[in-house]
């Protein structure tokens, strides 16, 4: 199946990054989101990042034209309508996504795909609630979207074959690298990262080291180009604590608690990056 025309519903930083790269790839999108102060601050940072990219000489000035007129804004859902793709990029709450799915299972075409960005909750019922199980995957984009050459392309047991390997094909359409990937808990990336994640937040707890020599080590010691610390700032510490409460839930043992430290800074408002305070100070 040609995909050419992707409606993205949510339009927060993976959102509006995800409508990004669809653009930048002459591809046509939607970004469709209730918030109207969120749905227009994408369609600002979308045109921004796309003459940005004309100016780098990385598109030329007629698809940097063509790219702005291609993309529509919307709150409602129905704008979706005509998709061949629809990728929800919601908060990560089960009965968020399965509401928004149900409802575009009455609004789109019998051939349009449905995909989650979920990096956590269980694909599966999500394509369950949406009614129609065999056309939902999962496409995870990692932040920030323009510049993560990864994908995550989750099949579920009921994901069509022809479903699966159309999304899978339009993952590197846009320039992405997709691997694939079954439906289980934090699939590769978060399977592996976020405990990893929470034992950096533990030993800065318990005094260990300093946040500076936490991710210095990380960097130095084991050849990663961002400590853990600063990792989750940049993740953003209520998506990080909302993949572990999941993997928690499905996984039990093979992921520790939450720690208090991250539970109190997410309390606090301090998000990481897009906040300005996490960690660390921005």
């Amino acid at each position: 199946m040609k995909i050419d025309k992707v409606a993205v519903i949510g339009t927060g930083t993976m959102g509006h990054g995800i409508i990004q790269t669809v653009l930048a790839a002459g591809k046509s999108a939607v970004g469709i989101d209730v918030d109207d102060a969120m749905r227009e601050k994408a369609e600002s940072f979308t045109a921004r990042a796309i003459r940005k990219l004309g100016k780098r000489g990385e598109l030329t000035d007629e698809q940097v034209e063509k790219a702005l007129a291609s993309v529509e804004w919307s709150a409602e859902l129905s704008a979706a309508k005509d998709a061949d793709l629809v990728i929800e990029a919601v908060s990560e709450k089960l009965d968020l996504k399965a509401k928004i799915f149900t409802a575009l299972n009455e609004i789109c075409g019998p051939d349009t795909i449905f995909a989650t960005n979920t990096s956590s909750l269980s694909v599966t019922e999500i394509g369950q609630a949406s009614g129609r199980p065999a056309r939902m995957c999962g496409l995870h984009f990692f932040n920030p979207v323009p510049s993560m050459a990864l994908v995550e392309v989750i099949k579920t047991d009921h994901t069509d074959e022809e479903v699966y390997e159309s999304a899978f094909e339009f993952a590197g359409e846009i320039g992405k690298t997709p691997v694939r990937c079954g439906d289980t808990p934090g699939f590769i990336v978060n399977r592996l990262l976020i405990p990893f994640l929470l034992s950096a937040i533990i030993a800065l707890e318990e005094g260990v080291a300093t946040r500076e020599d936490i991710d210095t080590a990380m960097k130095l010691g084991a050849g990663h180009p961002m400590g853990p610390l600063k990792l989750c700032d940049l993740v953003g510490l209520d998506v990080a604590i909302n993949a572990a409460k999941s993997m928690l839930d499905r996984l039990g043992d093979g992921v520790p608690d939450t720690p208090d430290m991250l539970q109190g800074l997410v309390d606090d408002g301090k998000l990481g990056r897009k906040t300005r305070a996490g960690f660390y100070d921005y």
